[in-house]
């Protein structure tokens, strides 16, 4: 990729097997960027969360410039926690414990909710620029 392809990256989706994938919606400007520390250093992918321009990283480019573009998430695993290891719940509290699950998924501050997957607990979202965004563990 020469020096012009990598200002204007279209397309982009960075994701890592069994946790989460982001999908970049606008070009990305990878000048600068040292792919080789792209994911674990730029962008982190973790159990139930995903940062891109960590603290750790530094300055973080204004929104719409560099990586801190809108993207869509798909943070995989997203599942209601509550304290309820070994006991056996009716269909009906299962389900109001994930209609709440759900309300607290779109509560999330300076996201746009998209999707909840039952099935698997994958949570989509999207967001205008980034910051750290995460599923809160709520023990009730």
């Amino acid at each position: 990729m020469d020096k012009d392809q990598r200002k204007r990256v279209t397309d982009l989706t960075i994701g890592r097997e069994n946790v989460g994938v982001i999908r970049f919606k606008n070009p990305v400007d990878f000048t600068g960027i040292d792919l080789e520390s792209l994911l674990g250093g730029l962008v982190i992918l973790e159990s139930r969360s995903a940062t891109v321009y960590p603290d750790s990283f530094g300055l973080k480019p204004p929104p719409g410039e560099g990586f801190n573009v809108p993207a869509s998430i798909s943070l995989e695993n997203s599942w209601p926690r509550k304290k309820t290891k070994g006991k056996n719940l009716s269909e009906e509290e299962v389900k109001r414990q994930v209609a709440s699950h759900i309300e607290r998924l779109k509560s999330v501050e300076g996201t746009r909710f998209e999707s909840y997957n039952e099935e698997d607990g994958t949570w989509t979202f999207s967001v205008n620029h980034f910051s750290t965004y995460n599923h809160v563990i709520y023990n009730n």
